[in-house]
């Protein structure tokens, strides 16, 4: 059983999404949390229904009792000294994640980190070289790649059905409508590409297996000295005609939308990055064939990621979604957050 601790267990996503998966896997245990706010987390998300929200947009609950018995400190500093535990996940406000990450792994603790992983390249170097002078599993907690549907369009991009690839669109729009929240801070690692870029630049890096050669990007970007990118809209080039186009924005109505182009037909995805219980099919419009949908199983991406985090401790063996993948979409994330800043194009190093 690995041991689990969780710093800032009162987080939207510690509640609502890994710590039910945590609950629930079977090998593993929530031993201990920490939170500045709250003790205990007051409701927990249910364990049956990813997203944790249903079509009307009601937040549904387990048992009260999922973690009574669970050691609660008020201080992250306390839990870290914790030495029963094995792992820790950091769900904190995203320019907490290095600091933390790096005092966990030097404590000996392996880390799930909350996506987005750093909030810049720098940062996402030292953690990883933090975790490997340590001897210590690192993995950024995005869930997406875990859902046998994200699987199984993997499998079809990179498998030739769709033919030779031309371009791949992705969309992920969501109203945060709450002021107080740190994503509006630039001070807390906030914007709209750092806490949705991952889902709409990985599915794009994951198929080309390579860096754009050339970036532009544009940007809505809020007032004062702690303003964020709101909303921002970027194309990649790849070389070889092969481009991507992405648009994130946290003030928009919501959707999540990836369509990958190739000569030969296209592959279209709605609800495309949270992925859960509901979401098992996709669209192919193939130009000889014509449309066709594409079923898939369906389950709980969070614990997906659990499990995989449980298999690579138990097998000693690198994750799908490795360290040095969150390490280069990093530097993507700083290029075109820096093009969208300076209104000029850039390139990627």
């Amino acid at each position: 059983m690995i041991r689990w601790g969780v710093l800032g267990a009162s987080s939207t996503v510690a509640r609502l999404a890994v710590l039910p998966a945590l609950v629930a896997d079977e090998g593993s245990v929530v031993a201990a949390t920490a939170s500045l706010s709250s003790p205990v987390p007051p409701t927990l998300g249910v364990q049956e229904n990813f997203p944790p929200t249903d079509t009307n947009g009601g937040v549904l609950q387990v048992r009260p009792d999922a973690l009574s018995g669970v050691r609660h400190y008020r201080c992250y500093d306390e839990l870290l000294a914790d030495d029963s535990l094995d792992a820790i996940y950091v769900p904190l406000p995203n320019r907490m994640h290095a600091g933390w990450v790096c005092a966990g792994l030097e404590a000996g603790f392996h880390v799930l980190c909350e996506k987005p992983l750093a909030t810049n390249a720098v940062e996402a170097a030292e953690m990883a070289s933090c975790a490997e002078r340590n001897h210590r599993l690192l993995m950024e907690a995005y869930m997406t790649p875990y859902h046998p549907r994200s699987k199984a369009i993997s499998e079809v991009v990179s498998g030739g059905e769709l033919g030779e690839l031309l371009e791949i669109r992705s969309r992920f729009g969501a109203n945060l409508s709450q002021p107080e929240d740190y994503r509006w801070k630039a001070s807390m690692g906030g914007g709209a590409l750092l806490d949705l870029g991952v889902y709409c630049i990985a599915p794009i890096l994951g198929a080309t297996k390579r860096l754009p050669e050339r970036i532009s990007a544009a940007a809505r970007f809020t007032e004062g000295a702690d303003g964020v990118d709101a909303s921002i809209s970027a194309w990649m080039d790849f070389g070889g005609e092969m481009v991507g186009s992405i648009h994130c924005s946290i003030e928009s109505p919501p959707g999540q939308v990836l369509e990958v182009v190739g000569t030969k037909a296209i592959l279209s995805c709605q609800d495309a990055f949270t992925p859960g219980l509901a979401q098992g099919s996709f669209r192919i419009h193939d130009k000889h064939r014509g449309s066709r949908t594409i079923k898939t199983s369906t389950a709980n991406p969070y614990s997906g990621l659990i499990a995989e985090f449980r298999r690579c401790l138990e097998q000693g063996a690198p994750p799908y979604y490795g360290i040095e993948r969150s390490r280069e979409l990093a530097g993507v994330v700083d290029a075109l957050l820096a093009d969208a800043k300076a209104g000029s194009r850039g390139e990627v190093g």
